[in-house]
C-alpha cells in the first residue's frame, strides 16, 4: 500500500528556511521508509515580512533594532489569513507546534524559539496562533541569534512552520482535554563513534534542548528501553508501591465562555495506567531499521527529531525535524602533544589551532568580564565551570561567540551531557568542545577540587578584565573520532 502523503502548504513567496525546506524535500522519501509526517504550513520570509510591515515594522530582516519593539505588542496581525484558518480547521489536535525555520538551523541549534499554540486566531485567547508566531519571530532579533548568524554566515530572514501537535488524547474532568505523545526524542542515524543513537523522553519535550533523556544506541540491548521509559514516567511511593499516575508533561485545553484556553500540565498526571503499560512494550528496533534506510536514501548521516504514538496497538514514529549531519573522518593526523597541560574528552569537532589566547571563567559574577573579553578577542580557548550552565543565569552563546574552543570543568553534577547546554550551536559554528578529562568523582569534597583547580591555574595571570589566562600562547588539537582534546603551551 502506498503511503499517504502529508500535505505541505506554503504561504507566501521567498525562502521558507532550511528546516522547512528539508522537511518538504525529504518528506516523500521518509514516508516511503515508514515514518509518518503531520500536515504542515510553512510561512515564508516574504509573508512574515509583510506581516511585520502590517504591524508597523518595515524592512524587518535588515533593520533588526527597530524590529525588536514588536515583541511587546499584545496582538499580532496576520494578513491574508484565510489559508491559515483553513489549515487550523483541518488539525485534529487542539494545539499546534509553531517552530522557527531560519537558514543553517535545520540541525537543531536552539538559537531560535519554538512554542505551542492553540488552534485558534481568536485574539482573546492568550495562546492564539498569531501571538505565538510573534513570540517565535521575537527570537530572531535577539543578540545571541544575530551573533550566531554572523558567525556561520547565514543570510537574513526566517520562515515559520505550523503543524498539529502530535499526541494521544486523554479526556479529564471539567471538559479538560490533555494531550501528549507516548515519547519524543532526537538522534543521529550514525556518528563518528557509533552506528546510530537516539535520546528519548516519555511524553513530549525530547528535542535537542532536552536534558533528562534515555540514551540508546544500536549496540545497546533495546529490549529494556520500554521498561526504562515506563520507570522514568512512573512515580514511586516511599513504600515502593507503584502508583497509577504518570510523571509527564502534557498540554491541556478547554473552552471557557466561548474562548479556547490552555496550559502546560506537568508532574503526576492521572492517565498513567494504560499509557505506562504501552511504554513498557516500546521496541526501538524498527526505528533503528528505518534510520539505516534514512541514511542510505539521503546519502549522508541524518540528524532528526521524532515523536512516538501508538495506533491500533502499533508504534508509529513521526518525523518533526531532519537535516544532514556531518560525520567527517579526522581531518588531521592526531599526534599527541608533548607535555599537554590539559586533556579533554567528550569531544565535539576536529581541528588544530595554535597561537591562541586563553581565558578562564569559573564563577557567575565573572560573566560580565567574560562578555567584555569576548567583545575584544577572537579565536581563543575558554575554560569554564559546569556551574555556569546550572540555572537561568547561565553562560550563553552570546558570551562566547568569538571563542574557537571550549573546555568545561565538571565541578557540579550534570543531569545530561555537557554539550546539551549549547544545543547544536557549537557544532554549527565549528567551535571545538570537550570536557576536562578528570571527572568530579575524583574529588571527594569541594575543597579537593579547589586544590586541583589551584594547581591547574597557578601559573596564570590576570587579563585587564580580571579573568585568569595563560601568559603564553597555547595550541589545541581535537579529534572527535579519537575523543580527545589536548591543550599545550607554545614555546
Amino acid at each position: 500500500m502506498l503511503p499517504i502523503m502529508a500535505p505541505f502548504t506554503v504561504v507566501g513567496t521567498g525562502s521558507i528556511g532550511e528546516k522547512a525546506r528539508q522537511l518538504q524535500e525529504k518528506g516523500p522519501e521518509l514516508e516511503k521508509i515508514g515514518f509518518r509526517l503531520p500536515p504542515r504550513l510553512a510561512l515564508s520570509s516574504d509573508y512574515l515580512a509583510e506581516a511585520l510591515d502590517a504591524n508597523g515594522i518595515s524592512d524587518p530582516w535588515t533593520r533588526t533594532e527597530s524590529s525588536k519593539r514588536f515583541v511587546s505588542e499584545e496582538n499580532f496581525i496576520l494578513p491574508h489569513s484565510a489559508p491559515i484558518q483553513k489549515f487550523l480547521e483541518s488539525c485534529s489536535s487542539n494545539y499546534c507546534a509553531v517552530r522557527s525555520s531560519a537558514e543553517c538551523d535545520a540541525r537543531g541549534t536552539g538559537v531560535y524559539a519554538s512554542h505551542w499554540a492553540l488552534k485558534t486566531l481568536d485574539p482573546r485567547s492568550e495562546h492564539a496562533l498569531q501571538k505565538t508566531i510573534r513570540r517565535v519571530l521575537a527570537s530572531y532579533f535577539t543578540q545571541s541569534a544575530a551573533g550566531f548568524r554572523r558567525d556561520i554566515g547565514a543570510g537574513p530572514g526566517m520562515g515559520v512552520i505550523v503543524e498539529p501537535f502530535i499526541s494521544m488524547k486523554f479526556p479529564e474532568e471539567d471538559d479538560l482535554m490533555l494531550e501528549t505523545p507516548m515519547l519524543s526524542g532526537h538522534g543521529y542515524t550514525s556518528t563518528l563513534r557509533n552506528d546510530g543513537v537516539v535520546n528519548i523522553v516519555p511524553g513530549f519535550g525530547g528535542g535537542v534542548s532536552s536534558r533528562d533523556v534515555i540514551r540508546a544506541t544500536r549496540a545497546d540491548s533495546l529490549d529494556s528501553i520500554g521498561s526504562c521509559l515506563s520507570e522514568a514516567a512512573l512515580a514511586q511511593r516511599r513504600e515502593n508501591s507503584w502508583v497509577d499516575s504518570c510523571r509527564l508533561r502534557a498540554l491541556g485545553s478547554r473552552e471557557v465562555q466561548g474562548v479556547w484556553e490552555g496550559d502546560t500540565h506537568g508532574g503526576f498526571l492521572p492517565f498513567a495506567k494504560d499509557l505506562v503499560r504501552d511504554m513498557a512494550d516500546v521496541d526501538l528496533r524498527p526505528l533503528f531499521a528505518m534510520m539505516t534506510q534514512m541514511e542510505s536514501a539521503f546519502g549522508a548521516p541524518q540528524y532528526f527529531e521524532f515523536v512516538g504514538t501508538k495506533e491500533r496497538d502499533e508504534m508509529v514514529f513521526w518525523i518533526t525535524q531532519i537535516a544532514d549531519a556531518q560525520k567527517n573522518p579526522s581531518l588531521i593526523e592526531f599526534t599527541p602533544f608533548e607535555a599537554p597541560i590539559l586533556r579533554g574528552c567528550q569531544v565535539t569537532g576536529t581541528g588544530f589551532r595554535e597561537g591562541m589566547e586563553s581565558v578562564v571563567c569559573r564563577y557567575r559574577d565573572e560573566l560580565p568580564a567574560l562578555q567584555a573579553y569576548n567583545r575584544k578577542h577572537k579565536d581563543y580557548l575558554l575554560l569554564y565551570s559546569s556551574d555556569l550552565t546550572a540555572n537561568h543565569q547561565s553562560i550563553s552563546y552570546e558570551d562566547i561567540s568569538n571563542a574557537a574552543a571550549l573546555m568545561e570543568f565538571i565541578d557540579k553534577p550534570h543531569s545530561a551531557s555537557p554539550i546539551s547546554h549549547w544545543d547544536g550551536m557549537l557544532a554549527s559554528s565549528r567551535k571545538l568542545f570537550s570536557v576536562f578529562l578528570e571527572p568530579l568523582q575524583l574529588y571527594r569534597t569541594a575543597s579537593d577540587f579547589d586544590r586541583r583547580w589551584d594547581e591547574l591555574t597557578c601559573d596564570m595571570v590576570k587579563t585587564p578584565e580580571g579573568l585568569l589566562t595563560y601568559s603564553t600562547p597555547i595550541k589545541v588539537i581535537a579529534d572527535e573520532r579519537a575523543d580527545e582534546m589536548l591543550v599545550a603551551k607554545m614555546p
